[in-house]
């Protein structure tokens, strides 16, 4: 008799080692092609959600299990503060969003199989994210308005066209990487 399994599952050591591998990877490779651009800021904004989602759905294909999602966000969340000096107001903010994300991620129930179903826990994972972002430059750390108003029109291109490029890609990426792994 096969038991039922629940949303919940337990995560093997493959799994473990790939949420690790894609957090590592958006942390220290993605992340410095990112920064490089700051010239251009604000329009380097739209290359991490992109680079986000990449590895996003990556995971998602390669660990199909209930809590992948929240177990790679506090991965990155946790080499973010620790390792790369995150202010801690701003990284306490994030935990809600990655909340969220989980929440809508256990809705979808056909959690990281298939494509239509990555772009909106991708989308649910990016908008939280983006409010958040907006919020903290705005009031906590006070940036300048001129700044803030150039920034919307980033805000809307990222969740609407950069994340949803990296979805596909990470999608169809993690997809091959499986068929190569097994």
């Amino acid at each position: 008799m096969s038991e039922k399994k629940g949303y919940w599952q337990t995560f093997s050591a493959v799994d473990l080692m790939t949420i690790a591998l894609f957090a590592l990877l958006l942390r220290f490779v993605l992340l410095y092609i990112y920064k490089a651009l700051y010239v251009v800021f604000p329009w380097n904004q739209a290359l991490f959600p992109f680079f986000l989602n990449l590895c996003l759905a990556t995971v998602l294909v390669m660990v199909r299990k209930g809590g992948t999602l929240l177990l790679w966000s506090v991965t990155w969340w946790l080499i973010n503060l620790f390792l790369q000096g995150e202010d801690p107001v701003y990284a306490a903010g994030l935990i809600p969003c990655y909340l969220i994300a989980e929440a809508v991620a256990f809705l979808v129930k056909k959690y990281g199989y298939d494509l239509k179903s990555q772009l909106v826990v991708g989308t649910a994972y990016q908008l939280p994210i983006k409010i958040w972002d907006w919020w903290a430059l705005n009031v906590l750390f006070l940036i300048p308005y001129p700044v803030m108003t150039a920034f919307l029109p980033v805000l809307v291109i990222t969740v609407v066209v950069s994340g949803p490029i990296g979805i596909y890609l990470g999608y169809l990426f993690g997809g091959k990487l499986k068929e190569v792994v097994g």
